[in-house]
């Protein structure tokens, strides 16, 4: 438990990271679509994200299938999530400005 504390700040560093290039490709990809564009980039994301982190991890690692599948279903379940989310507080200041005038 030591050990794993005094790593902690590089999960908060790569969690940060991950954050990072989620909204960046987000952003870069964004048509402002609305809830159905992050559904679609949550899944993208989840599946390329959650399913090779699963199933490395299930190759590597001494875990059964039922540990692997489960890590797969809820990461791309909170991708997902995060995608709908992402969609939801985004607007971009053009559409904003343009709706003023």
């Amino acid at each position: 438990m030591e050990e794993m504390d005094s790593k902690m700040w590089i999960m908060w560093l790569t969690d940060l990271i991950w954050v990072y290039f989620f909204l960046f490709f987000f952003l870069k990809g964004n048509e402002n679509k609305g809830i159905m564009e992050g559904i679609r980039y949550g899944t993208y994301i989840g599946i390329f994200v959650s399913l090779v982190f699963s199933y490395q991890n299930y190759f590597v690692l001494p875990t059964p299938y039922w540990l692997a599948l489960q890590w797969f279903i809820f990461g791309f379940v909170i991708s997902v999530i995060l995608g709908v989310t992402a969609a939801l507080i985004y607007r971009p200041v053009a559409a904003e400005s343009s709706n003023e005038s």
